[in-house]
């Protein structure tokens, strides 16, 4: 939990868009057993969070009276054009005027189109339908996390780190047109991970989609034999 704070801390003092990722110390803390536990677990995650980005945040709020200087942050962008206009001086924030467009279609369609590549500035990517494609072998491939043995602290944290992360996407998308989904980069290394700890000992080496680069796949009496014949003089 400590690792895990301060990771936390040292992200919040990077980009605001990672305060979305800040529940995954609640979500690991009430995999505890107790109440007693919990509350330790998630006092020592915030801590430590607070340990490393407690000067940022004080900073901040001497300078603009603001901890995470949201405030600043976007009359500064709004001056360069990311966020709302400038009229005759009047700052003009940045709105959202059909919200179902926008979380429905605008957001996943961005998603699927741009998260596997893209480059120069956000002006290359491959077209929508290899986006497509490659979106569709993703959601295949944790299919077959069904019914596998995977223990439940490590598919709800994974689980957590790759939603929360998606939902960055959303969150950055209701502030500004030029939103992207590069924000949610740390969801395909958590999906991964949970994937290659799908299968255990209940099945021979390839079966299933799970089994893929994962020794623990090969069937345990499989390494017994293998062992046995090693040990034998």
């Amino acid at each position: 939990m400590i690792a895990t704070g301060t990771v936390s801390g040292l992200l919040l003092t990077t980009k605001l868009s990672v305060l979305p990722l800040a529940p995954i110390l609640l979500v690991l803390a009430l995999m505890a057993p107790t109440w007693r536990r919990r509350l330790s677990l998630a006092m020592i995650g915030c801590l430590s969070a607070l340990a490393v980005s407690g000067w940022y945040l004080i900073q901040n709020f001497v300078r603009y009276g603001d901890p995470t200087a949201h405030h600043a942050s976007v009359v500064y962008l709004t001056r360069l054009g990311a966020l709302g206009n400038v009229l005759w001086g009047v700052v003009i924030p940045f709105a959202v005027y059909d919200p179902i467009r926008l979380v429905f279609l605008s957001v996943p369609s961005n998603i699927v189109e741009t998260f596997w590549y893209q480059s120069d500035w956000s002006h290359l990517q491959w077209p929508a339908p290899v986006g497509a494609v490659l979106t569709c072998v993703v959601g295949a491939v944790l299919l077959g996390l069904i019914g596998r043995h995977v223990a439940r602290q490590v598919l709800v944290t994974l689980g957590a780190i790759a939603v929360l992360s998606l939902l960055s996407v959303w969150l950055v998308a209701f502030q500004t047109k030029t939103f992207a989904a590069r924000l949610a980069a740390k969801a395909p290394g958590a999906l991964e991970i949970a994937r290659s700890r799908g299968p255990r000992d209940d099945g021979a080496l390839g079966q299933g989609w799970g089994t893929w680069n994962c020794p623990r796949a090969i069937p345990s009496k499989a390494r017994q034999s293998r062992a046995n014949r090693v040990d034998r003089p």
